[in-house]
């Protein structure tokens, strides 16, 4: 039982220490296969050199030396901030009296003679564990329900919608600029500009504010992009409106800010491409 427990508890510094980490943007993104969330953290992490990362964190953040006297306050606040924020993440879930959590860890970090055994607490740890997988279980679960309702019913009312176009797997698009090139093939290494959203207009990636256009094989990012740039001429700009079945479906990616049953809207500006040769080509 004490090694469960201390299992646990291991797993909840780890988490803490994680969030400790996850102070730039960066470190949202999260490596995931066929997603073109890959291909977009791959040319991101190649834009910005460390000494223009340095650059950035001196002009714009400081470590707050100068609202305390010491390191170890300023320590001691960062842990109590991250701490407290990992319990606000776990009260979102499952309901926590504050009170009694800041006694425990106020007599647990004193010493203090605690009100329940190393026995009571492993069964209590095994116990919440429990609980609060079952809460979260049950959160995901209507969350995605909420979001596949609310994703549907846009999709049905946009199609309508003049200038949208509906393809065969349910992709939507509009064209808003028509170019005269000729349209890249499935394995094409393309070079784009985007902007990505959700429906609610909360942006989660773009090229443009990164300042450089991607460039990513159209096999190696979801299933919407991969069949709704083969519909653009070189020199296009389109607006697709992506269904979960062809984006990241009902899980999302929730390091990345996109919930499951996203419905994930792009504008892409087409401005090259190359089509990869296939086997049978290059053997002729």
């Amino acid at each position: 039982m004490q090694i469960k427990r201390q299992r646990f508890l291991l797993s909840a510094l780890a988490m803490t220490l994680t969030t400790a980490l996850a102070w730039s943007d960066d470190s949202k993104k999260s490596e995931t296969e066929n997603s073109l969330a890959d291909a977009m953290s791959a040319k991101l992490s190649s834009t910005v050199t460390v000494s223009e990362a340095e650059n950035q964190v001196e002009e714009k953040i400081t470590n707050g030396s100068d609202k305390f006297g010491s390191d170890k306050e300023r320590f001691s606040y960062f842990l109590g901030v991250d701490l407290g924020r990992s319990m606000e993440q776990l009260n979102s879930l499952y309901e926590i009296d504050q009170d009694i959590a800041i006694a425990g860890f106020t007599e647990a970090l004193k010493g203090n003679k605690l009100k329940l055994s190393d026995d009571e607490l492993s069964v209590v740890a095994l116990e919440f564990e429990q609980a609060f997988q079952e809460a979260s279980l049950k959160k995901i679960a209507e969350d995605q329900a909420k979001a596949k309702a609310e994703s549907e019913a846009f999709l049905a009312k946009n199609a309508k919608k003049d200038g949208v176009t509906v393809t065969d797997s349910g992709l939507q698009y509009e064209v808003l600029k028509e170019g005269k090139g000729d349209k890249p093939a499935a394995n094409a290494q393309v070079e784009v500009d985007y902007v990505g959203t959700l429906l609610n207009g909360t942006q989660f990636d773009s090229s443009i504010e990164r300042g450089k256009r991607a460039k990513f094989g159209l096999n190696q990012v979801i299933a919407g992009w991969t069949e709704g740039l083969q519909l653009m001429n070189k020199g296009s700009k389109f607006k697709f409106y992506v269904p979960a079945e062809l984006g990241y479906g009902e899980r999302g990616i929730p390091q990345g800010d996109i919930p499951g049953n996203s419905v994930l809207v792009f504008e892409v500006e087409l401005y090259d491409f190359t089509n990869e040769e296939t086997e049978e080509k290059k053997a002729e």
